[in-house]
């Protein structure tokens, strides 16, 4: 179980726990249309010779439309397609041609990503069908840090299902004025780094750790005590947990997850979203990073990356590991289609860890797992300080 302890004096550390066609009559642009608009909208243009549009970088939730005139008939079907692994395709936004053959279709831009899309117009009578693709580079509003090799995985095979909204509720009692607040800017930047979806179902009375969740949520997120939480003890200031389910050992869906927050170290770290001029650590760091716990991402020994095991300075916002990591762990992969179906909450139980904090028990189809402290002197243990 991740847990976040908080030291003296407000210093807190972890411990370990495409879109053209060769065709004459296609002519497809990239329109990307910024808060302010330039004289001359940039788009995309055909390539001389092999017909293919050059790669396109945009920041993120920046507006993209891909524009253009499919071959005849009128009024024929499109549909925008991103790849997935397996060799796969999937419809992520669908229009019709005009009068004029013309098309509108909105780009993908909600989370990092580096795309690659197609335009595709399915087969009607007396006219085939055709696609072409390119890539489509979705990129944060600031310049990650560190190295695209800092992260790390629990279990590599477990992950949550991009094709099902992760439901999450959250426990305010406990927890200080304008918390939620900061909490939505902590799953914002989660959905961001995985492209999974969170839907927010509402409040509830569930404490974290105390064997309710999964009921009523996929996610809860709450303040508890050390007496209603014994992993909080001493100056803990927040753990997480997830488990999953699957029919093998390399097909692992999570779906259930928990964070518990120490109301009683509420005043040791800022209530704000990024660290002052005087480098206390916040909550918003907290927050995202016991998030990132219950995508599927460990702690890394990288001081840049806020997978770090202490949240400080030095490490405000999600670092370039982080989002490599967690883009792993999200919708790139494409959706999990389990024959079984989804596994049953009510019977679901916690066991020990083992073996680096993590231990397998299948319940029929169902295989629990649980996080420990990381043992003293591994390599991605880190007891320091926060930096002030």
């Amino acid at each position: 179980m991740h847990d976040l302890l908080v030291g003296r004096h407000g210093r807190a550390r972890h411990l370990p726990a495409a879109v053209l066609l060769t065709s004459l009559v296609l002519l497809i642009g990239l329109l990307v249309t910024p808060s302010r608009a330039p004289a001359q909208e940039p788009q995309w243009q055909l390539a001389a010779r092999s017909g293919a549009l050059a790669p396109k970088t945009v920041r993120v939730t920046t507006p993209v439309k891909l524009t253009g005139r499919a071959p005849a008939p009128a009024r024929r079907r499109v549909i925008l397609e991103r790849a997935v692994p397996g060799g796969r395709w999937v419809a992520v936004d669908k229009a019709r041609t005009n009068r004029k053959r013309a098309f509108s279709l909105t780009a993908p831009t909600g989370w990092y990503a580096s795309h690659r899309l197609r335009v595709r117009a399915p087969k009607v009578k007396g006219h085939r069908g055709w696609s072409r693709a390119s890539r489509l580079d979705v990129v944060p509003g600031y310049e990650p840090v560190g190295s695209a090799k800092a992260y790390r995985f629990y279990d590599q095979h477990a992950r949550w299902n991009p094709c099902r909204p992760i439901r999450w509720r959250y426990n305010p009692r406990g927890g200080f004025n304008g918390a939620k607040a900061l909490l939505d800017v902590a799953v914002e930047q989660i959905r961001r780094a995985t492209g999974l979806a969170f839907r927010y179902a509402g409040t509830t009375s569930d404490v974290p750790m105390q064997g309710r969740v999964g009921r009523s949520a996929d996610l809860v997120i709450g303040w508890s005590t050390p007496q209603q939480t014994p992993i909080l003890a001493g100056r803990v200031a927040g753990a997480a947990t997830y488990r999953s389910w699957g029919p093998s050992g390399s097909k692992q869906e999570i779906y259930v997850a928990e964070v518990a927050l120490d109301s009683t170290d509420r005043d040791n770290l800022a209530p704000a979203v990024v660290p002052d001029a005087s480098g206390k650590p916040t909550w918003t760091q907290v927050f995202t990073h016991e998030l990132g716990h219950t995508v599927g991402l460990a702690h890394v020994g990288s001081v840049d990356q806020m997978m770090n095991a202490s949240v400080m300075a030095s490490n405000p916002r999600l670092g370039l590991g982080d989002l490599v990591g967690m883009s792993k762990k999200g919708a790139s992969k494409g959706c999990w289609n389990h024959a079984a179906g989804h596994p049953s909450r009510r019977s679901a139980r916690i066991v020990a860890g083992a073996d680096d904090g993590w231990s397998g028990v299948g319940i029929g189809r169902e295989v629990l797992v649980v996080e420990e402290p990381i043992p003293a002197g591994s390599p991605d243990a880190h007891h320091d300080d926060v930096s002030n």
